[in-house]
């Protein structure tokens, strides 16, 4: 399901197909980043009392494990240790 007229979609493909690869890397960095800021942002509105640091590891441990964010937090508390 899609609110894109056919005609629209064939312009954006059309342009994508001639887009140079920076372009197209462009594209998808921004998307991407977009992504991640929404799904960081929902985190934060779902624990609102959480401080940013605390926010992070979810985010880590929701997309990409427990043992990834296990290691952050671990790297964090020995970064703050030797500071």
């Amino acid at each position: 399901m899609t609110d894109t007229t056919p005609q629209a979609e064939a312009v954006w493909l059309d342009l994508m197909r001639k887009a140079s690869v920076a372009r197209k890397f462009s594209i998808v960095s921004a998307l991407t980043r977009t992504a991640m800021r929404c799904a960081w942002n929902g985190i934060k509105e779902a624990h609102p009392d959480l401080p940013d640091r605390e926010i992070d590891i979810l985010f880590i441990k929701y997309h990409h494990g427990e043992k990834l964010a296990d290691e952050y937090r671990s790297f964090l508390e020995r970064k703050r240790d030797n500071d």
